[in-house]
């Protein structure tokens, strides 16, 4: 009845020798063997070796397609000749009277911060103590106290005037709208001498003004050697 007592007899006795006394260790020792039918019909190479059979290639999982954001159309301004981008409603760039003004009465510049143009107090101010202009850049610093972009020319310290890379007296900025002049735009695309930038405060005098003084070079040298006269100054 015990299977495993008649398997120890007949070991004992010789019988069924090619049965193991454990059959779990047979089948895991066992190996397959090829047959003579199975020889003949195999691929064989040189060194007399059957071939392995390539593995299998396995499915390349794809990737997610990522969504990409459309980005929005820039709209450039619609002033003839004007490449800028425009600002607000009105297809006009900030030069050309597009985006929020300042809302300081009689100034039509655009807004920086807080409602205000740089003129009027809007944006970072100068980092140098007692100056309230506005900061240019990254600098933290006015053009008077070294902020901005310098003129490319060697020597020069002066400021570069837009994209061009040079100051005013080296060829940047605009040039007078008058044919036959060179010298650079002041306001109104018209020179200093062509009618541009503020006035001498003298009756009858249409030379421009310089500095803080309201006056010419030549009237200027007047008011400086008697100060007391005011009859030829129009107040």
């Amino acid at each position: 009845r015990n299977p495993k007592r008649r398997r120890q007899q007949h070991h004992q006795e010789g019988i069924g020798l090619s049965i193991s006394p454990n059959p779990k260790r047979r089948r895991a020792g066992r190996k397959k063997k090829l047959t003579e039918t199975d020889e003949k019909n195999s691929p064989v190479t040189e060194k007399g070796k059957a071939k392995k059979k390539a593995p299998r290639k396995q499915k390349q999982k794809q990737k997610p397609v990522k969504k990409t954001k459309t980005k929005a159309k820039v709209v450039t301004c619609k002033f003839r000749g004007c490449k800028k981008s425009s600002q607000g409603s009105d297809c006009l760039c900030k030069s050309h009277g597009g985006g929020k003004r300042c809302k300081i009465i009689d100034c039509n510049k655009h807004v920086v911060s807080s409602g205000l143009c740089r003129g009027h107090g809007g944006g970072k101010r100068c980092q140098e103590s007692g100056c309230e202009k506005g900061a240019q850049g990254r600098t933290g610093l006015c053009i008077a106290h070294g902020g901005g972009s310098r003129c490319r020319k060697t020597k020069c310290t002066k400021s570069a005037q837009g994209g061009t890379g040079f100051c005013c007296t080296h060829g940047g900025g605009k040039r007078c709208k008058i044919e036959g002049c060179a010298k650079h735009v002041v306001s109104k695309d018209l020179c200093h001498f062509h009618g541009g930038g503020n006035r001498c405060r003298v009756r009858n005098c249409t030379t421009g003004s310089r500095g803080s003084t309201g006056l010419c070079y030549k009237h200027g040298k007047e008011a400086s050697k008697d100060v007391k006269n005011e009859s030829f100054i129009c107040l």
